[in-house]
């Protein structure tokens, strides 16, 4: 094992350490250093863990708002198109319905003309009459 990277890793330097026979010997003020190094490891650790877990909740909660929002705005615009759509259904039905009865039925009377002065035809004001057009 290489010693020296061992105690640069637990903050000591090479002299704090006797090696004999391939074996250290640590004082008790070294492992007290060592147990602080890491509790202060595990604490950071557990805080890391901990921050980790809340990014990753926040993150879940903006997609989620996020997402809502999108499905609300969509909900909105397809209730507008729908909306425009009945509009156009209502005015395309009432539209076939005009030409439904101007295909179908009879015209009214008092629109029909008067051809050629005819005078069994039934006079009216949009009829045509020559004493209407005579000067008065």
């Amino acid at each position: 094992m290489n010693f020296p990277r061992i105690a640069k890793a637990i903050g000591f330097d090479g002299p704090e350490f006797e090696t004999q026979d391939g074996a250290i010997a640590l004082s008790v003020d070294h492992m007290s250093a060592i147990e602080k190094k890491l509790t202060n490891h595990s604490a950071a650790k557990e805080q890391w863990k901990a921050d980790k877990l809340k990014m990753d909740n926040d993150h879940q909660t903006a997609i989620a708002t996020a997402v809502s929002e999108a499905t609300k705005e969509a909900n909105e615009k397809l209730a507008a198109a729908n909306t425009a759509l009945a509009e156009a259904t209502t005015e395309l039905s009432a539209a076939k319905e005009k030409i439904r009865v101007l295909e179908e039925e009879p015209a009214d009377k008092a629109t029909v003309l008067n051809p050629a002065g005819n005078p069994k035809a039934d006079k009216t004001e949009y009829s045509f009459s020559e004493a209407k057009f005579k000067k008065k």
